[in-house]
């Protein structure tokens, strides 16, 4: 059986699984994301447009999203390597689509890495942690390669202004109990109670590369100094350390977790 058939039996298992939704059970859209061939386009983001509803489609393109009552009745669809597209909703409220997306202007070995970035994203739990925001049972905020690609911030603190919870606030280095001073400045990434928050990359801590004190020296290392934006494939943030996947909560007693997967 092909991906696209895998795909359409999926589909039809998800549409049969799936009693009328009234209006107050909710309001779902449903279907799966393919390309102009029909090849199922995995971990697309779905977006629900004027909400803050997202999730990410399974490996075979199949998603499933509740929406607000008062959001407004699209989608809006994201993928690297494709163009993205809004989609407006003719039934209402329970819809079944088949989302078509046009691939963008790039060389097929380029969409081909993309596609095994996000794999390894998914190897990692980053798209099952990022949905699980949608069922209640996660309160992190995910930043997606396609977030990264379409804001074209120019380090990775500019990711996490406007962030509940998260304050980006510039400090220098220095500690005036023992009169040490220097020049260096750089941007902190603080939690809930503006307390330092701890930095996981590709699952490892970075305590050996920060310095764990509440004033900071002039050997302290930035998160921008830790990471170029341009290895990032995707973000975590809890602002709470328990908020965190149990392996990542923090042994230090710092307020909140950043998880970066690098490409």
């Amino acid at each position: 059986m092909g991906r696209g058939e895998r795909a359409a039996l999926l589909l039809a298992l998800v549409l049969s699984g799936v009693p009328h939704v009234t209006a107050a059970q909710g309001r779902f859209i449903h279907g799966v994301i393919v390309d102009s061939a029909g090849t199922p386009v995995p971990y697309a983001n779905v977006i629900a447009v004027g909400s803050q509803r997202r999730i990410a489609a399974t490996a075979d393109g199949v998603f499933r999203l509740s929406m607000d009552s008062s959001a407004n009745r699209a989608i809006t669809v994201r993928r690297m390597g494709y163009l993205p597209i809004t989609i407006e909703l003719e039934t209402w409220p329970d819809t079944a689509v088949r989302v078509v997306l046009a691939q963008a202007t790039r060389t097929l070995s380029a969409v081909r890495i993309e596609v095994e970035r996000s794999a390894a994203l998914a190897i990692r739990g980053f798209y099952d942690r990022m949905n699980d925001v949608e069922r209640g049972i996660n309160y992190g905020h995910f930043i997606t390669p396609e977030e990264i690609e379409q804001r074209k911030g120019s380090k990775p603190t500019d990711f996490f202004q406007g962030i509940p919870g998260i304050r980006v606030t510039r400090v220098k280095t220095g500690d005036p109990r023992i009169r040490l001073k220097s020049d260096k400045h750089g941007w902190e990434v603080q939690g809930i109670g503006h307390c330092r928050m701890e930095v996981f990359i590709d699952g490892n801590r970075t305590n050996a590369l920060v310095n764990t004190r509440r004033n900071l020296d002039e050997n302290y290392m930035f998160l921008d100094d830790i990471v170029h934006l341009t290895s990032i494939a995707g973000i975590e943030v809890y602002p709470r350390s328990v908020q965190a996947p149990p392996r990542y909560q923090s042994l230090n007693g710092t307020c909140g977790v950043i998880l970066i997967w690098t490409k």
